[in-house]
């Protein structure tokens, strides 16, 4: 079997990253770490606030706003990836090894593993906001009052 060129490469990256880790686990002064590289230049300005969503007034002590960092959209956007990956997966899981063994027709199957993906993301994306006892009547757009 012959190895691609994308595979070869892939294959040396890989090495290449366990020499570091090797290298790093060994004596951390041979392979510097990112943070030690990075700097507190570049850590401050990745934690410096972009804006703020949310008062800022009297009401903060209610309801403190967010301040929106880099850093706070890298890992939004990462949560969403991780997010998309699962929801795929599941559904895929459900479509293949366990709607397979039922008499459902093809489409029914289909909108069945559909629906359990989009329950996936619903779950997943509100739980953070549970705390706050608001999360699906914040998804849902159900309010109290006018």
């Amino acid at each position: 079997m012959k190895i691609s060129a994308a595979n070869k490469l892939l294959i040396i990256m890989i090495l290449a990253l366990g020499v570091l880790i090797g290298l790093r686990l060994l004596d951390p002064s041979l392979a510097p770490s990112l943070w030690d590289m990075v700097g507190a230049d570049a850590l401050k300005t990745l934690n410096t606030p972009w804006f703020h969503l949310g008062p800022r007034s009297e009401a903060e002590r209610m309801a403190p706003g967010l301040d929106v960092t880099p850093i706070l959209i890298i890992q939004a956007l990462a949560f969403l990836i991780v997010l998309t990956i699962g929801a795929r997966l599941g559904r895929r899981f459900m479509q293949t090894r366990v709607l397979t063994h039922t008499s459902l027709d093809t489409g029914q199957r289909y909108s069945l593993s559909n629906l359990f993906g989009y329950v996936v993301i619903e779950l997943s994306a509100t739980r953070p906001f549970d705390r706050a006892n608001h999360a699906i009547q914040w998804q849902l757009g159900i309010r109290q009052g006018f």
